[in-house]
């Protein structure tokens, strides 16, 4: 083929238009077990899932999520979780011994602390949000900090009109 002058063979255009092999080898994703298996392999190591979040850095939330199957962690957060899983699956986890049994009952508890509590009484406020410590907190510490500058620039925006507007004009 011949393009401006220039004699130029198909494996040479073929060369010059294909990307680098390295751009055209995907990345290999590892492939997780099923979630039921991931929550088996935890718990048969006594590990919680605040213990995985904080080696993982993500919330025990997060965790849950990745064990129920709701969401799966991707890059290389997904490769290390998958390296653990697998790390967690080729040993064996440390079983404890089973206990004897006994005649008696495990727990014994002493009889005000087995009698049912009462009903936790709620009050509501006027909105119909309850009052006290569990209460969720409607507006968020940056949006309160948003109103509190917005109102005080208002008051000295209209402190200086207040003064521009009344100040009589020297002449």
């Amino acid at each position: 083929m011949v393009i401006q002058g220039m004699n130029l063979s198909v494996a040479s255009v073929a060369s010059v238009a294909t990307p680098h092999p390295t751009v055209l080898r995907p990345r290999r994703v590892p492939d997780l077990p099923a979630p039921a298996t991931r929550l088996g392999l935890r718990e048969a190591w006594g590990l919680s899932r605040a213990q995985v979040a904080a080696a993982f850095g993500v919330t025990s939330a997060t965790v849950g999520a990745w064990e129920s199957g709701r969401t799966s962690p991707r890059g290389a957060r997904r490769r290390a979780y998958a390296a653990f899983l697998a790390g967690l699956a080729a040993s064996s986890p440390v079983v404890p011994r089973p206990a004897r049994p006994t005649t008696e009952p495990a727990t014994r508890t002493p009889a005000h602390l087995a009698a049912p509590l009462p009903p936790r009484v709620v009050r509501a406020a006027p909105g119909g949000l309850p009052v006290g410590p569990r209460r969720p907190d409607p507006v968020s510490r940056l949006r309160r900090r948003r109103w509190r500058n917005a109102a005080a620039a208002w008051g000295c925006w209209s402190l200086i009109l207040h003064v521009l507007l009344t100040v009589p004009v020297a002449g």
